[in-house]
């Protein structure tokens, strides 16, 4: 597969939040023991010529890529997806030239900028050294902290990549979806099945959502003489775009289109090109595109920007920055050596570390995980494990094989962080899965989750009743709690039924949230 600089590699940004980070500790796998990753990265810039280990090259690209204010978990996140994508770049190569991947990285020049002072870079092997070496010689504090940062966010994740049935993957993914993201296996084939399909309704509210561009037929016959495509009739003679009218354009241009209605090649008269090399020359966002005839000019319409795959990029906090928002993620158990061990390291069972861990797989092979689930104490067989060590295991395996059903149960998309889940297990234990499947609204007595995560999660039981006692009582609840924080000592009916406005505050009411645009017949009792 060919990788396109402006819709694959020039788009990685940020990413994900729990879905993704889940995925990661259980299918990444460690290429090594140590902390190199023994494949190198060569730059060369001004006659400055380097070569680094990709471990050392990947913070480079993130001081280059995003702001470190992001995440810390989105950091980690980025860094695997960059690892990754390295990696599948490289495959056998034992180094790669940096300008080949079409990341951005703190380049020898920009470099300069920053020291002003060439003498400071004398001696050093990457612009992280320069970078460490500023921060050791500076009283600045905040960039102090961001060095701590990437320094834990490198050791947390090192050598980690993520892969698929044994085969390192190409992690793509996009900035905003035409609507819906595109199927690997559709478009690219068997390979790439891990891309999936998902409808992200969130990109259709987004500013940068659609794009619509007028071309002339001068400026469009310009676009494709520099970007060399030439287009033939059917006895193979050259057309001179400029030449013809649009109507003719448009009626000898046929797109032919994936599901998610992006183009996956356009003909023209009797020219093929991929929907992404033309998107490419035309120099608009994305392959979701359709062409109108308006006023004499060719009217391009582009959904989305980037090349639709995977996962999409949403700012979802004002206080990390953009990110991806996770519309769908599948954890993929493990069925191997390596994503077995990593997912039992990444369990943190006490006292297991990664020799344990394989001595583990030595012991029960691919079956391990189903071993653990039906009877842990079998561990007991592991050569190096107490009695004592192995019930401890045993509760800590359960809460995380627990809390992983959770998850699957109520769905990526409820804002039900992975914390919230830790103190719902606290609070409900072993009865937790029960509590959510009947009495959804129960978790509404955690400090800080709200009636409309509960309902959320609610609507995805087979058992929701919209008009039920205990979601009617859990909106007045929520109601009366949201009129105290904006300084209210009480409510009239109603001011509670059918919401309030002051100098303060603007809220709904009961019967609107109880509705909330669904024509649901609730009766406020």
């Amino acid at each position: 597969m060919k990788v396109n600089k402006k819709f694959v590699g020039a788009i990685f940004v940020l990413i994900t939040l729990i879905g993704l980070l889940i995925y990661i500790k259980g299918t990444g796998t460690k290429q090594d023991d140590g902390k190199k990753f023994n494949k190198y990265i060569v730059i060369d810039g001004n006659g400055y010529k380097t070569k680094m280990d990709v471990e050392q090259f990947i913070p480079c690209v993130l001081f280059a890529q995003m702001s470190l204010e992001n995440n810390i978990e989105t950091i980690k996140a980025q860094a695997v997806v960059d690892r990754t994508y390295i990696a599948y770049m490289m495959k056998n190569k034992k180094e790669i030239e940096a300008d080949e991947l079409g990341l951005p990285y703190m380049s020898y020049e920009k470099m300069i900028k920053v020291c002003k002072d060439e003498k400071k870079l004398k001696g050093k092997k990457s612009a992280l050294d320069v970078v460490k070496n500023i921060v050791g010689s500076s009283n600045n504090e905040q960039f102090k902290s961001k060095m701590q940062i990437i320094d834990k966010v490198m050791n947390e994740t090192a050598l980690m990549v993520m892969k698929n049935k044994g085969e390192i993957i190409l992690p793509l993914y996009h900035e905003i979806s035409g609507g819906m993201t595109r199927n690997g296996l559709e478009v690219l084939g068997e390979k790439y099945g891990y891309l999936l399909a998902g409808v992200c309704q969130d990109d259709y509210n987004n500013s940068d959502y659609k794009m619509e561009r007028y071309f002339t037929m001068a400026e469009l016959a310009d676009k494709m003489e520099k970007a060399k495509i030439i287009i033939y009739d059917n006895e193979k003679n050259e057309i001179d775009l400029k030449n013809i009218t649009v109507n003719e354009m448009i009626e000898n241009t046929n797109i032919a289109k994936d599901s998610s209605e992006y183009a996956v090649s356009v003909k023209i008269f009797e020219t093929g090109i991929s929907g992404e090399d033309f998107a490419n020359a035309l120099n608009v966002d994305s392959s979701n595109i359709t062409l109108e005839y308006i006023d004499d000019k060719i009217k391009i319409t582009t959904k989305g920007k980037g090349n639709g795959f995977k996962a999409s990029t949403e700012k979802v906090n004002t206080n990390y920055g953009v990110q991806y928002k996770v519309t769908y993620f599948e954890e993929i158990e493990p069925d191997n050596k390596d994503s077995i061990i990593a997912y039992i390291i990444a369990s943190k069972l006490k006292g297991i570390g990664p020799k344990k861990a394989e001595a583990i797989y030595n012991q029960f092979g691919d079956d391990t995980l189903k071993v653990l689930d039906s009877n842990f104490s079998e561990i007991k067989k592991v050569k190096g494990l107490s009695s004592a060590n192995c019930s401890a295991c045993e509760k800590k395996w359960k809460e995380s094989r627990s809390l992983r059903n959770i998850m699957k149960t109520i769905g990526s998309d409820t804002g039900l962080s992975q914390n919230k889940l830790l103190t719902l297990h606290e609070k409900f234990g072993n009865k937790l899965e029960e509590t959510i499947k009947y009495r959804t609204y129960d978790i509404t007595k955690i400090n800080g989750i709200t009636f409309a995560v509960a309902d959320k999660i609610a609507k995805k039981q087979l058992n929701y009743d919209p008009s039920s006692d205990e979601r009617i009582k859990s909106c007045i609840r929520q109601c009366l709690l949201d009129a105290m924080q904006d300084g209210h000592l009480f409510l009239t009916p109603n001011q509670l039924i059918y919401g309030y406005k002051t100098g303060i505050s603007k809220r709904e009411g009961a019967y609107r949230i109880l509705n909330n645009g669904m024509g649901e017949v609730v009766v406020c009792r």
